[in-house]
């Protein structure tokens, strides 16, 4: 029992440290056309209140499973997924949450758009050995003009630092529908 406690408590305590706080302030700028035509190549606010809010959705990869984002009005996100580790040395539930940061991103002539991001957050790992890592995930995220869905692309190199140090990479691609 202590030892479900300690892992439990090891999980929430990886999770408080990347939920954000939201600002309303955390415009990243934008991207211009050339002297003489002052219309943004992306109109940030749009790009915000397009990607804003909670989304739910799936990513298959390593882990695959549940996967869920908060978005506030910017660029900070939280995403946090619950899913299954496949591999045969590692088969087994694994928790991760993140705290991701979107960078500007670039506007398809439809109105669609792609934003890279990156990020920080913690894993966990419930297998025939409890695991803790800490992830950075790099990704990308497509973002339909006339529908509330994101696609996307993550890898996740990390560090594993309990039960032993080692190197630690998650990858996988997914599909989230903005509730």
């Amino acid at each position: 029992m202590k030892s479900i406690f300690t892992r439990l408590t090891a999980f929430f305590f990886l999770f408080a440290l990347t939920v954000p706080g939201f600002s309303q302030n955390d415009d990243p700028g934008q991207t211009e056309k050339p002297e003489g035509d002052s219309k943004p190549l992306i109109n940030i606010d749009e790009l915000k209140e397009r990607a804003s809010g909670l989304s739910a959705g799936i990513i298959l990869g390593e882990p695959s499973g549940i996967s869920i984002k908060a978005t506030g009005n910017g660029s900070m996100a939280w995403d946090a997924a619950l899913a299954w580790s496949f591999l045969s040395h590692n088969t087994g539930l694994y928790l991760h949450s993140d705290f991701i940061y979107h960078l500007n991103g670039f506007q398809m002539n439809n109105g669609a758009f792609f934003r890279p991001y990156v990020g920080g957050g913690g894993a966990v790992h419930f297998s025939s050995d409890f695991k803790i890592a800490v992830r950075i995930p790099i990704g990308i995220a497509f973002f339909f003009s006339n529908m509330p869905i994101e696609v996307f692309v993550e890898a996740a190199p990390g560090l594993l630092l309990f039960p032993e140090t080692s190197n630690y990479v998650a990858a996988g691609i997914g599909i989230r529908y903005r509730l």
